[in-house]
């Protein structure tokens, strides 16, 4: 009957593996600002989805860090790491106070075909190609900080194309515009194909930090990237065994 899509209900794995298949296409047929701007709606779709970011978080990503904290595929074999990233957040959290940093490991590729680490990698790629390797990695055309509305034309525009050409992922009764939420449609969409590919509940819990904002209690960490990585690492079958699984 198709993903019955509301505002902050849950994108399927479905919708998300067309979603790639449109990136790519689109990607391979454009350049300059409009290849960018795909790249960005991309890795917004996939880091949301793969990590269960809230769509406010991803815009937190720290460019330099993020540059740092990859293992390619042709790394594995002298790191004895699965290929992942280290996803680096930075900035103000639910239930925390003042600047706080998460690195949170993802899969650089799903069970299912997605693929979020090229999507970085060509993130990083457009970063270069403008002159810059540090710094938030989404900024406006001034240098600034985006929002999460910032990726919101982009995002729709292609779901209402999936929404047109495959109504058995999107119903065509759905007024996407009005049902799908950025801030939180991609998360419950993760939550969900996680729980169907029976990923522990307390590895749900961890990916989400909804023990560690309990927790918090306004503590602001006083670690490096570095250090964070490092011990972000220390728990990483766990952190891909959650990405990895979709």
């Amino acid at each position: 009957m198709g993903d019955t899509l509301k505002q902050g209900l849950a994108i399927s794995i479905g919708v998300m593996l067309k979603l790639q298949e449109y990136f790519e296409t689109d990607y391979q047929e454009s350049m300059g600002v409009q290849r960018r701007r795909i790249v960005e709606a991309a890795v917004f779709a996939e880091t949301s989805y793969c990590i269960s970011l809230r769509g406010f978080e991803v815009p937190k990503m720290d460019l330099g860090a993020l540059r740092e904290n990859r293992v390619q595929a042709e790394d594995s074999v002298r790191t004895g790491l699965a290929p992942h990233v280290g996803v680096p957040l930075v900035g103000r959290f639910k239930a925390e106070k003042g600047e706080q940093c998460h690195i949170i490991p993802m899969a650089a590729e799903t069970h299912s075909g997605l693929k979020p680490l090229l999507w970085i990698n060509r993130l990083i790629e457009e970063r270069e190609a403008q002159g810059r390797v540090k710094g938030w990695a989404f900024v406006d055309e001034n240098g600034e900080q985006v929002a999460m509305n910032y990726f919101a034309e982009s995002i729709f525009d292609y779901l209402v194309r999936i929404q047109e050409c495959c109504p058995h992922l999107i119903n065509p009764g759905i007024n996407v515009l009005e049902e799908v939420g950025l801030a939180r449609s991609f998360r419950r969409g993760s939550n969900s194909q996680a729980q169907n590919r029976g990923v522990p509940p307390a590895i749900v819990d961890r990916i989400n930090r909804w023990r560690m904002e309990e927790r918090a209690k306004g503590k602001a960490s006083a670690s490096s990237m570095r250090v964070l990585y490092a011990d972000a690492k220390l728990l990483l079958d766990m952190y891909l065994r959650y990405s990895s699984s979709f």
